[in-house]
């Protein structure tokens, strides 16, 4: 039997903080289930000691760039106002793709975990 999506996210709070991270960006769907799952991770995160730099919930139809841009305060010179050395994605995989895609161009790839 799998774990639960919840008890999943736990599990990859857990895993961040032993790894060394502090400071996560939060993006997941702005819907019961992403809702739910990104409480759970948040819940575990701040109980280790964590913070939560910023949450992104996003509809089901949204240009990723400019969200991610707005959240993070980035400009056209592309440098960020907010540190966060984590980012908990709660997306499908085709959102993922484009999120991964999005953090890649705003040159935030080296925030991601395969």
């Amino acid at each position: 039997f799998g774990l639960s999506p919840q008890n999943e996210a736990q599990q990859v709070a857990e895993y961040a903080f032993q790894k060394g991270a502090r400071s996560v960006l939060m993006i997941y769907p702005n819907s019961d289930w992403g809702k739910g799952i990104a409480g759970a991770y948040i819940q575990t995160w701040q109980g280790l000691g964590g913070k939560v730099a910023a949450a992104m919930p996003y509809p089901p139809s949204i240009d990723f760039t400019k969200a991610v841009s707005s959240v993070l305060g980035i400009s056209e010179h592309r440098s960020t106002r907010i540190s966060f050395d984590n980012v908990f994605m709660v997306a499908t995989p085709e959102k993922a793709r484009t999120i991964v895609s999005t953090l890649r161009y705003l040159n935030l790839s080296q925030t991601i975990y395969s």
